[in-house]
């Protein structure tokens, strides 16, 4: 059986990150890293009362310069941490849940043979199902609705490596592998465009990567705030928040998508679990 990791930097995620962790504790994750970029609501609280019923390091991560650096080189240093600790690591943020068409995960992952020492995933984008406004409640139930898999966002990828390959992260998106194959969902190969994190079809696998990126108006709004001001790449996707969020929202809603919604009430109860005391696994 395949052991796994999620890598992920956070900054003030108090209402999603339980989620989040709980969401990849049912999908079989073995190990969390959350790199925390100066978080000042309650995320480190409640990472901290997680990380007494599985296992999680939180670091302290806020090196100088742009966002796209400081993110690029935590899940390096990531990959060297769960070198020869994992068999393989996701690299994905707070709003991204990485999902199997069937079974979990950690079931998924095990198909890949030795020679595999990257996998390509590539997104569904979740739109605001209307919503303009933060009403609370889960993310994965209260986003349903999602672009189609072959619009252009699903031609976008996240990366599950190997972390002893991992010779360099070049993109957000993507690594650089000191050897091995770098497949899709699939097992099969694939060009990158001019941006190593876009590549040229969609995979037939299992795996896939659930992306939130829009929520309702507000809490978008809220999101571009907090990542606007680190500058670099952030600063020029959002400079116009408003046009980003018309654009993509149009094209998010295309189909309903009920994969993770479906396990609202697991979610739930492992949220309860990761929010009690006595610690129930390591």
């Amino acid at each position: 059986m395949a052991t796994w990791a999620v890598c992920a930097i956070l900054r003030n995620e108090e209402q999603y990150v339980l989620e989040w962790l709980a969401y990849h504790l049912l999908q079989g994750a073995d190990r969390f890293l959350v790199y925390d970029n100066g978080s000042t609501d309650r995320t480190l609280e409640l990472v901290a009362s997680a990380s007494r019923h599985c296992n999680i390091t939180v670091i302290d991560w806020r090196p100088e310069g742009n966002f796209d650096y400081i993110q690029r080189s935590a899940y390096l240093d990531g990959a060297r941490r769960l070198a020869g600790v994992v068999d393989f690591v996701a690299f994905i943020d707070c709003d991204e849940f990485v999902s199997a068409t069937e079974g979990t995960v950690k079931d998924a992952l095990r198909v890949f043979q030795g020679s595999v020492s990257a996998l390509a995933i590539n997104q569904l984008a979740f739109g605001s199902n209307g919503l303009l406004t933060n009403q609370g409640g889960l993310v994965t139930s209260r986003f349903t609705k999602c672009s189609v898999s072959d619009a252009p966002m699903g031609y976008w990828i996240k990366t599950i490596a190997r972390p002893e390959r991992v010779k360099d992260v070049n993109t957000v998106h993507s690594v650089i592998v000191t050897e091995g194959d770098y497949v899709l969902n699939d097992g099969s190969t694939f060009s990158a465009g001019k941006h190593p994190g876009r590549v040229d079809r969609i995979g037939a696998g299992s795996v896939k990567l659930f992306h939130y990126q829009l929520k309702s108006k507000e809490e978008f709004g809220a999101k571009t705030a907090k990542w606007s001001r680190v500058g670099g790449y952030f600063s020029e996707r959002f400079r116009d928040a408003d046009k980003f969020f018309r654009d993509n929202d149009s094209i998010s809603n295309a189909t309903e998508n009920r994969r993770i919604s479906d396990q609202e009430q697991d979610i739930v109860r492992m949220i309860s679990i990761l929010s009690s005391n006595p610690k129930i696994a390591e």
